[in-house]
């Protein structure tokens, strides 16, 4: 950390008080978006999950059911995650006037 924070000018105290700002404000930012997701009722993705997975599955010539049995936590997950950001940015999108 010494290195890094020498390389980018700075002591490792402002370094690191960098970084717990810079954390802080992501934590906020994710709180509003999943209180926004929650308020405006846009996690109701299972069927959009269930699509995901039907196209992904085509893709690599399985039946659904063959292959939900190969993915993980960790792979729906991510795309619930990605889903979610995608119905979220269209709703702000839809709702706000972009200038």
């Amino acid at each position: 950390m010494e290195m890094y924070a020498q390389y980018m000018g700075k002591s490792v105290e402002d370094l690191k008080a960098d970084i717990k700002a810079s954390a802080g404000r992501n934590v906020k930012a994710r709180l509003v978006l999943e209180k926004l997701i929650k308020d405006e009722k846009l996690d109701n993705i299972d069927a959009d999950i269930d699509n995901k997975l039907s196209e992904m599955a085509k893709n690599m010539g399985k039946d659904l059911e063959e292959f939900k049995k190969t993915v993980n936590n960790d792979m729906v997950n991510q795309i619930a995650n990605e889903l979610l950001m995608k119905k979220l940015m269209q709703f702000l999108h839809k709702n706000n006037e972009i200038k």
